[in-house]
């Protein structure tokens, strides 16, 4: 564990360099465990996150969820 930044150079020799991986390989172990999907209360709303300033949250928490807004189910 390091408790300095920038990391002390005794602490590099001693911690593991992690192997990285490419996109697609990242991608494909979230689908494999099922981490891909998620939803609430058996209903599953997908949301476009190309542009996450595009997104309409208001409209995914009330109306996707069956909730009018100031009146939480």
């Amino acid at each position: 564990m390091n408790d300095c930044y920038p990391e002390k150079k005794e602490n590099n020799l001693k911690t593991p360099k992690a192997k990285t991986i490419s996109c697609e390989s990242f991608i494909r172990g979230i689908e494999q465990r099922g981490s891909d999907v998620f939803c609430v209360n058996g209903r599953q709303i997908k949301v476009d996150t190309t542009d996450f300033s595009k997104i309409n949250y208001r409209r995914v928490v009330f109306t996707d969820c069956g909730m009018e807004e100031g009146n939480p189910a």
